[in-house]
């Protein structure tokens, strides 16, 4: 048999401590201290520990209950927060466009793309043959060049009529 207990449910192990707890209050009230790793105890000690145990398992299981429905809330006010969010940032774009430093201390970031040198565009535009190469991609007008050929005789099914029960 092992020496540690084995890995239970909460409630196993509830339900189990509960039993401890009746078996010493019934038959072990009067009897001397008994030592166990070490650690003596009485029997109201041994009786308040597996209390304990019971005890823990009860906040573990309020503060989990407790933490699922702060998720739940979380998420209901994050969903609305995103519509909200959305709307303003925009609303203040549209009342503050051109202010950079107004718009900052709301903590929106106005970025101006970059106009691509002469010499950049000529790379991406290499970049776009090249890749298009590869790819074998085609523009509408080279898809309409190319049309199908009948490389051997084409055979035609033909249905068979089954004639109808009498």
């Amino acid at each position: 048999m092992s020496s540690t207990p084995t890995s239970t449910s909460r409630p196993t192990v509830q339900a189990r401590d509960a039993l401890m707890i009746g078996g010493i209050q019934k038959h072990l009230q009067n009897v001397a201290p008994m030592t166990f790793g070490g650690t003596v105890y009485t029997s109201t000690q041994l009786i308040a520990f597996f209390q304990s145990q019971i005890d823990a398992i009860n906040t573990v299981a309020s503060t989990k209950a407790a933490w699922k429905g702060a998720v739940v809330s979380h998420k209901t006010i994050n969903a609305a927060m995103s519509i909200v969010l959305l709307g303003f940032r925009s609303y203040v774009r549209q009342m503050f466009a051109g202010d950079t430093a107004t718009l900052a201390d709301f903590g929106i970031v106005t970025k101006k793309r970059a106009t691509p040198t002469p010499a950049a565009k000529v790379v991406a535009a290499a970049k776009a043959r090249s890749t298009r190469t590869a790819r074998g991609t085609m523009g509408p007008k080279q898809k309409a060049a190319i049309h199908g050929t009948l490389t051997g005789p084409v055979t035609i099914p033909v249905p068979v009529l089954v004639p109808p029960h009498k």
